[in-house]
């Protein structure tokens, strides 16, 4: 802290493991926040570089203090820090009408101040923009692989996983035809030549965001990417669902909440489409099971339903659509 005007008062670490660690720190200005980011050193300057842009574009992000030099962050060695306010608040509830409003309304207008990002010479570019297809392309491959490692082992998840892998396989494939043959490279094309396309938080959640008063506080920007914002779309409908939430009537809320802010066209909604029905979750479930031995055969048996179920609640919600004008 010798590198920053501000006499510091008290000390408190809040999180912290061997790669980052978060301190709040109770100083003449207020409370701040000492962060060290748990990234390689060109990733963590970029989401330091993105979080500066927004507080610049007056979206509400905790304010960055700067050093004694001017500097937006500290470096030693591969490890970057800053210091920004400390925002005191409480989390969104998703399922209280008015918090879900903000919590929509506050994506979109994230997703308009990101716009325009200009980075200082040599900065690392962290991007996902046209990405996808080879995404999808790795998951399914490595759910093959994994269901030809299952056919040899022994055990409930593994039997379990080579009944539902088939199914869910050729549903992804399929989304992954519908994917490339939708407007996904259009899109694309269009924020890449546009020159400034938008940041996609890649995270959007209760954990990193903090509501005061009517304002939300995005917190935490490390997970920033150029991407199409409709990523972030899919992490505000998992936020939304609860156990007893219709997906159907989910995805109408999302689009919705969301649209009402930031009109999309109806070919930018189908890439959404497909993109939320993908089966990430059981992709995850497998994961556990096949690299981390975390064998749970009844959460790989739910992931496998629900993400299969969304297919028949897209068609639902198709239905429904109307171009907005």
């Amino acid at each position: 802290m010798a590198q920053y005007d501000l006499r510091p008062r008290a000390y408190g670490l809040v999180q912290g493991n061997d790669k980052a660690f978060v301190w709040r720190i109770e100083t003449d200005d207020g409370p701040k926040a000492l962060k060290w980011i748990g990234r390689k050193a060109e990733k963590a300057k970029f989401s330091i570089y993105a979080h500066h842009h927004l507080q610049a574009k007056g979206f509400p992000v905790p304010s960055i203090s700067r050093t004694k030099t001017g500097r937006l962050f500290l470096q030693d060695g591969q490890r970057v820090g800053f210091v920004a306010q400390w925002i005191i608040g409480r989390p969104i509830n998703p399922h209280a009408p008015g918090d879900w409003a903000i919590f929509c309304k506050a994506l979109a207008d994230f997703h308009n101040a990101s716009r325009g990002l200009r980075l200082p010479p040599g900065t690392r570019i962290k991007s996902k923009l046209g990405g996808w297809p080879l995404d999808y392309q790795s998951k399914i491959s490595r759910l093959k692989l994994w269901y030809q490692v299952a056919q040899k082992k022994r055990g409930f998840f593994y039997s379990r996983y080579r009944e539902l892998a088939p199914r869910v396989i050729a549903h992804a494939e399929k989304l992954l035809e519908q994917l490339v043959r939708s407007a996904y490279w259009d899109w694309i094309e269009a924020e890449i030549a546009g020159g400034h396309p938008p940041l996609c938080h890649s995270d959007y959640g209760l954990s990193n965001t903090v509501l005061a008063g009517n304002t939300l506080y995005v917190i935490d920007m490390d997970t920033c990417t150029h991407d199409l914002p409709i990523r972030d779309m899919r992490k505000l409908f998992e936020t939304f669902l609860g156990e007893t939430t219709a997906l159907d009537e989910g995805l109408r809320q999302v689009i919705e909440g969301y649209t009402k802010h930031r009109p999309l066209s109806m070919e930018q909604l189908g890439v959404f489409l497909i993109d939320v029905q993908f089966p990430y979750k059981f992709f995850q479930a497998a994961k556990d099971g096949f690299t981390l031995n975390l064998f749970d055969e009844a959460t790989l048996v739910e992931a496998a339903q629900n993400d299969l179920a969304r297919s028949r609640a897209v068609a639902l919600v198709s239905k429904k659509l109307k171009p907005k004008r």
